[in-house]
């Protein structure tokens, strides 16, 4: 992935093993990283789902929720299947 921004790269968690803090630091620091650089959506969905899989945590879901939607709203349309994945599981978990 070219990092046309000088950008650090998304840190992925060393275990899986995480609590919300941690849960909601990773989705912060992908979601700035997304803002610099386009060509990281592959890997920022891919930490999404990673953090998704690793956390029944609502705080969590709802932060990872948030972002989805911000992405779809400032990208457009090719990221609504995103968005809607973390909007159900934001129904999910109430």
């Amino acid at each position: 992935m070219v990092n046309r921004f000088n950008v650090s790269p998304i840190k992925r968690p060393a275990s899986l093993d995480l609590d919300s803090s941690e849960v909601l630091a990773l989705i912060g620091d992908a979601s700035r990283f997304f803002v610099y650089a386009d060509e990281a959506f592959a890997e920022l969905a891919t930490l999404f789902r990673s953090i998704q899989s690793l956390s029944d945590d609502p705080e969590a879901v709802r932060g990872l929720a948030a972002v989805g939607l911000r992405i779809a709203s400032d990208r457009g349309g090719e990221f609504e299947d995103i968005a809607a994945d973390y909007g159900a599981e934001v129904e999910r978990h109430g």
